[in-house]
């Protein structure tokens, strides 16, 4: 395997070509038990409250181990973080075959979380620091669509092998991808080796306390909790509106499809140059979710988890690139993947909030979280349109 990838690398200058990280995209997306994550665990002794107790696990793993994994990833480079990430995620995932009862997930939660401490904003640095910097959102959106792209095959093949392989085969398909991508992370360009050749000038901390740093980072933590809920409770909405479940698949392959659009979607928006576009998604994010919970009609039920997919990849690459430049500013390059943590850590803050609530209040009725997220999407929108003005 490692000799074929030298072969199908070798004609391309690594500190140039972003492919390499775009396979390692595609093949640590190929997740083919996604569309029934939560029954995974679900299935294995977990309930619903015990399920937001262990996304509030993960994330503590990844607020407390943010800076001082983007610290030691600053230290060893950009392609070693990504590398040790890469395992780490391997055998998170492997866990999952013996997992049976709350102990077991525990683990798994911890190891993933430290595996996303590695990559947090490793992948970001990389394209910022490695390629013209006018390229940015464009690299990042099509690395974006490698992963939307395997997440698609992987949802496809899902929907064709689950009856046959069940669910430890699907299983077992995801932990074989992973590895592979570990293998193909050795091919990553390490754009931050030189780094090390130059003396590192002390953190400028001003940044945690400008507004938008606070504005971003609370922006990225709806985006994450809007994440959680996408991925997880789109098959309770089929259940409700009295869709086979099995066709979750079909929706999410409709969804990450829809998703390939978002580099268009990027350059097109990119024209206007307005500042509130962001806030226009944002109002329309929240919109979605509201009809979502409220509605019943299955085609408009659809439609819009669909559109959901779509406008939820759109803020990330824009937060991501006003990161970036604020970074910049400040004068932290060096330390460009310890700050991205800080980013995320300061994102993790409400997302441990909302994941807080979310595990200890009974939810009996769990669309409501759609509810609640699509009015603090509108709420926060409508909060910065107003200290705009």
């Amino acid at each position: 395997m490692t000799t074929f990838l030298h072969v199908l690398y070798s004609s391309y200058d690594m500190t140039r070509s972003p492919k390499p990280l775009y396979t390692l995209s595609f093949l640590t997306s190929l997740v083919f038990y996604a569309p029934v994550a939560l029954y995974l665990r679900t299935s294995r002794g977990i309930d619903v409250n015990q399920f937001f107790l262990l996304q509030l696990i993960l994330q503590v793993v990844i607020f407390f181990g943010e800076v001082p994994f983007g610290l030691v990833t600053d230290k060893i480079g950009y392609k070693k973080s990504i590398l040790l990430a890469t395992f780490l995620m391997s055998l998170a995932r492997l866990l999952f075959l013996p997992a049976n009862g709350m102990i077991w997930f525990v683990a798994e939660a911890v190891l993933e979380g430290i595996a996303t401490c590695f990559a947090s904003g490793t992948i970001s640095a990389l394209i910022y620091e490695g390629f013209e910097q006018q390229q940015y959102k464009k690299i990042s959106a099509i690395n974006g669509n490698f992963s939307a792209l395997g997440f698609i095959v992987s949802t496809a093949l899902f929907y064709l092998l689950y009856d046959r392989v069940h669910l430890n085969g699907l299983l077992i398909l995801t932990i074989v991808s992973t590895v592979i991508g570990v293998i193909v992370a050795c091919f990553v360009p390490d754009v931050s080796a030189h780094h090390a050749k130059t003396e590192r000038p002390s953190f400028n901390f001003s940044i945690l306390k400008s507004r938008q740093f606070i504005r971003l980072s609370a922006a990225s933590s709806l985006m994450t909790l809007a994440s959680i809920l996408i991925n997880f409770f789109f098959v309770e909405k089929l259940a409700a509106i009295q869709v086979d479940v099995k066709y979750v698949a079909l929706v999410f392959l409709a969804g990450e499809a829809a998703g390939l659009l978002t580099p268009y979607l990027l350059e097109w928006l990119a024209a206007y140059q307005d500042k509130h576009i962001w806030q226009v998604v944002f109002l329309l994010i929240g919109g979605a979710f509201i009809g979502l919970y409220a509605l019943s009609n299955q085609v408009v039920s659809l439609l819009l988890m669909v559109l959901l997919q779509l406008l939820s990849y759109l803020p990330i690459y824009i937060f991501s690139e006003l990161q970036n430049q604020s970074i910049t500013e400040s004068g932290n390059a060096q330390h460009r993947a310890a700050m991205l943590s800080m980013y995320n850590m300061g994102n993790n803050v409400i997302v441990l909030a909302g994941l807080v609530a979310f595990s200890v209040i009974k939810i009996s009725n769990p669309l409501i979280s759609f509810a609640m997220i699509g009015c603090a999407f509108i709420l926060f929108t409508v909060l910065n349109l107003k200290q705009d003005d």
